[in-house]
């Protein structure tokens, strides 16, 4: 999935058109930091969101008019907020919260839309349900299968 080209469009009347010349689209494809490729910063995005259920990363805005991500350690992101119509992240190490136009979030499995879930922590739900639905089973069956109550 991470070698597969990400396309910048522009809606227009006449459908969706390719912006090949957009600065994005060396960001997506190329280089999206001068840390790392975009190959690399688009699989480790895929593991976070696969394994932890978020990925982030800042956006940064060079002043001519090129565009670089930053990941974020999902592990540092402490609280999202809502503060008017905008998202405030809070993340470890930065000493201001960061404006929702800042940050690239990626989200996995959500209860919210908000925050993705941590997919081990699903299926450790899933698991622990599993053996308590058989625990209850197993008690019912010993006990003879007798419903009771009063009428």
């Amino acid at each position: 999935m991470a070698s597969m080209p990400i396309g910048v469009f522009e809606k227009q009347s006449n459908g969706d058109v390719a912006k090949i010349d957009h600065p994005l689209e060396y960001t997506l494809n190329m280089e999206a930091s001068k840390y790392y490729s975009a190959y690399t910063w688009k699989d480790t995005q895929m593991h976070h969101v696969a394994m932890g259920g978020n990925g982030y990363s800042r956006i940064i805005l060079r002043g001519n008019g090129e565009v670089e991500f930053l990941t974020i350690d999902p592990d540092k992101v402490k609280d999202i907020f809502t503060i008017g119509d905008d998202l405030q992240y809070k993340v470890h190490g930065i000493d201001r919260m960061l404006k929702g136009s800042e940050v690239l979030h990626f989200v996995g499995p959500s209860w919210n839309g908000f925050v993705g879930k941590n997919v081990l922590e699903c299926h450790k739900d899933t698991l622990i349900l599993d053996r308590e639905t058989r625990n209850y089973a197993k008690k019912f069956f010993q006990n003879g299968a007798f419903l009771s109550g009063v009428l």
